[in-house]
């Protein structure tokens, strides 16, 4: 099963998601702006737990999450066109580069 994670002011309506050829896929549309780091965190962790999916796919701020739960619950991730850098509009997450350590980033920050 394919988790798709949508990016910022997106949803499971996304051109990116329907794209994706498989039967067994999940999207659930999550409202970035109106959550802290932490109660999206949850929710993803939530959702892993209930799917239990075998790759995880995200798109701009939902490549994001697919890489940091990718680290947490080691799960392969595919990003599109990731958000690497949302400090630059949500004060609470950490941006990630080259140089971060997969570790350093808080499972519940």
């Amino acid at each position: 099963m394919i988790l798709f994670i949508h990016g910022l002011d997106s949803s499971k309506e996304t051109n990116k998601f329907e794209c994706i050829d498989v039967q067994e896929k999940y999207c659930e549309t999550i409202d970035y702006r109106g959550l802290s780091y932490e109660e999206v965190s949850k929710k993803y962790d939530e959702i892993i737990k209930r799917k239990n999916p075998k790759i995880l796919v995200g798109h701009s701020l939902g490549g994001y999450w697919a890489l940091v739960k990718s680290q947490q619950h080691n799960i392969p991730c595919f990003l599109i066109n990731p958000s690497l850098y949302p400090k630059r509009i949500f004060s609470d997450y950490i941006d990630i580069s080259e140089n971060t350590p997969p570790e350093s980033v808080p499972a519940g920050y």
